[in-house]
C-alpha cells in the first residue's frame, strides 16, 4: 500500500485571509445573450466578478471598451459604471458574482476593472462556479453557507492563479503570450 500525506500550515497569508473573511456573496448569476438583451450603463454598490463559459463581447465604461471571451474574468469594483455586449454570432453566456466587502485590483494601471483569463484553469473555475449556481438554484439547506465557503476558495484559487498563470488582456485587443506575474 501507499499513501501520500500532506500536512497543513500556516502560511503567511495574512492579507488574503483578512480579505476573504471580508468577502460576502449577495448574489450568483447565469446569462447567455440573445436578441431581447439590452445592454444599459448601470453600476453596483458591490464588486462584481465575470466568468465567460464561452462567446465573444465587450464590458463597456465610460472611458475604457475592453474585448472578452471565453475563459475571461472580468473584475468589476464597486460604482464603476458599465455594461455587457455580445456579438450575436457568438453570444456571451456568463456567470456573475454579486461580492461586497472587497475592491480587487489585479491591473495597477485601471483599478475599476480587471480582465484576466483563466484557460489553463478552466476545469477547476468553471466546477466551482456550477457548484455555486447548483446550490443556489436548489437552495438545499445551508445552501447560503456552502455558497459562501465556494466563494471564499475560488477568490483563493483566481489569487493564487493570478500570480502563477494569468495572462492580462490590454485595451489594444491584444492578448499576451503566457508569462509569470
Amino acid at each position: 500500500m501507499s499513501s501520500n500525506r500532506y500536512d497543513v500550515t500556516t502560511g503567511s497569508s495574512g492579507h488574503l485571509s483578512a480579505l476573504l473573511e471580508n468577502a460576502k456573496l449577495l448574489y450568483v448569476t447565469d446569462a447567455q445573450f440573445s436578441e431581447d438583451w439590452h445592454s444599459v450603463m448601470h453600476s453596483h454598490p458591490n464588486l462584481e466578478l465575470f466568468y465567460c463559459v464561452r462567446g465573444i463581447g465587450e464590458l463597456r465604461m465610460k472611458d475604457r471598451v475592453l474585448p472578452v471571451g471565453s475563459d475571461d474574468m472580468i473584475i468589476v469594483n464597486p460604482n464603476v459604471e458599465h455594461t455587457e455586449s455580445s456579438i450575436p454570432s457568438n453570444p456571451l453566456e456568463y456567470i456573475a458574482l454579486g461580492i461586497s466587502g472587497v475592491d480587487l485590483i489585479f491591473d495597477p494601471q485601471g483599478q475599476h476593472c480587471s480582465v484576466l483569463n483563466y484557460r489553463e484553469s478552466r476545469s477547476e473555475i468553471v466546477a466551482l462556479l456550477r457548484m455555486l449556481i447548483s446550490e443556489a438554484s436548489r437552495q438545499p439547506n445551508g445552501w447560503d453557507n456552502v455558497c459562501q465557503h465556494l466563494l471564499v476558495v475560488l477568490l483563493a484559487l483566481s489569487f493564487f492563479l493570478a500570480r502563477r498563470f494569468v495572462r492580462p488582456i490590454t485595451d489594444s485587443l491584444k492578448r499576451f503570450p503566457q508569462e509569470e506575474l
